[in-house]
């Protein structure tokens, strides 16, 4: 069984102004999405619960406590939210719970049926929604760009990533970790004094091509050597292992609280066990290429990531080209990776190419070739024709405030509250 064809319990709050959560009552809009609302026995620490059934979705349990935690602490450290949605966090007083028992065996699945049940709670009032199992925020024009289409969630969608900075220098970062992972069944991971480049947009298929690797188990909390990028390999230290075998120094960027000192890893660098680690344990130094400005570097992904990221290329297709033609007077660059079987090859082994996008049809792409194959005889760098979205693997949007793909849409969102300020600026430059 793979590791997303599991049922799982998903969990997700919606936040409201006022100390005071929303009553029951208030929720009967739900019929107009197609939502039957019933009312359902509460607990002793409940205000109020109704059970909520869709045809297609399924059923949820919708619940107020008299008291809800505050949010911005721990929104204060997600590296995915601008100061507005840090903002919407922060006024966030009250919230109602929305719970989903998984039912249709696919984790990635299940996950995106709590967030149309999220984005239907949510209704005019809503602030902002939380999917507590993955600890991470989503908005308003977040859940509307995720369910605009029918494609099963990313990876990226499980888990989310605290960013903790120094206190003496804003610009340097102490300590950056997953959380989401371990309340799956796996283990969630830690990267000490991580170069701030890392949690850029660039760099964030190093935490995917990870998360990949633990949930298809290609890595364990305690392997020692994992080849994950071309940089070289990474090793997986158990924290409790990480805090006894660590310097204080580095030791000390973490938290210390039990929540983050269970069920994770922190990535260090390989180590050849001397003679003296038989008495003194193998130390635990974070790894440096973590550390450092990253480079031009290669992400190494499972064989069954790579299927899930196609089939969610293929799927998110019509968005793609949605997509390039609304920023098209922002001279947004369309771009397309295409896998191609490698000579001699089976249908499984695919040579991964990146396309420049000209024009789109319902089931092809015009484009042209921009890399030379290596192991495709039949494609040219610079040839140009139809290729079809049967074969599409990822795709991507470079517009001038950053690139949108098939799992990250911010910068859909950033270019349409900025699209008049963009415009002028690429006047000037042209002029």
């Amino acid at each position: 069984m793979r590791w997303n064809e599991q049922p799982t319990t998903c969990v997700g709050a919606v936040l409201f102004r006022g100390k005071l959560p929303p009553q029951a009552d208030e929720f009967a809009f739900l019929a107009q999405r197609g939502i039957e609302v019933r009312t359902d026995e509460k607990s002793e620490a409940e205000n109020w619960a109704l059970r909520l059934s869709h045809p297609q979705w399924g059923d949820a349990r919708l619940s107020a406590l008299p008291k809800s935690p505050a949010m911005g602490p721990i929104a204060k450290f997600d590296s995915r939210l601008d100061p507005i949605e840090k903002g919407l966090v922060g006024l966030g007083e009250s919230s109602v719970v929305v719970r989903v028992e998984g039912s249709r065996g696919n984790v990635l699945r299940d996950r995106k049926f709590l967030l149309r049940f999220l984005d239907a709670v949510m209704g005019n009032d809503g602030l902002i929604a939380l999917d507590i199992t993955a600890t991470r925020f989503w908005s308003r024009p977040a859940l509307a760009d995720e369910l605009c289409h029918d494609a099963d969630l990313d990876i990226d969608a499980l888990f989310t990533i605290h960013a903790v900075q120094d206190d003496k220098n804003p610009k340097r970062l102490n300590w950056a970790h997953t959380h989401g992972l371990g309340e799956i069944g796996f283990f969630d991971f830690d990267i000490i004094k991580p170069h701030p480049d890392l949690l850029s947009a660039r760099c964030h298929d190093l935490f995917r091509a990870i998360a990949f690797s633990i949930v298809e188990k290609k890595v364990e909390k305690d392997t020692k050597l994992a080849k994950l990028v071309s940089t070289g390999p990474l090793r997986f230290v158990d924290v409790k292992e990480f805090s006894k075998h660590a310097t204080g120094a580095n030791s000390s960027m973490r938290d210390k609280d039990a929540f983050h000192n269970r069920n994770r890893a922190v990535l260090c660098e390989p180590v050849n066990a001397g003679y003296l680690s038989k008495w003194f344990g193998v130390p635990a130094n974070p790894a440096r290429f973590l550390q450092g400005e990253p480079g031009d570097f290669i992400v190494y992904f499972p064989t069954d990531a790579s299927r899930l990221m196609a089939e969610r290329a293929v799927k998110t297709f019509k968005m793609f080209r949605g997509f390039a033609e609304e920023f098209a007077d922002l001279h947004a660059k369309p771009l397309a990776k295409i896998g191609y079987r490698v000579d001699g090859g089976t249908a499984n082994d695919l040579e991964h190419l990146w396309f420049e996008v000209h024009g789109f049809t319902d089931d092809a792409v015009d484009a042209t070739l921009l890399n030379q194959p290596a192991n495709v005889s039949g494609l040219k760098q610079g040839e140009r024709k139809m290729h079809p979205v049967s074969q599409l693997t990822d795709w991507m949007l470079v517009t001038p405030v950053g690139a949108i793909n098939p799992r990250d849409t911010r910068p859909a969102r950033t270019a349409r509250t900025n699209r008049d300020k963009i415009i002028k600026l690429l006047e000037q430059k042209r002029g």
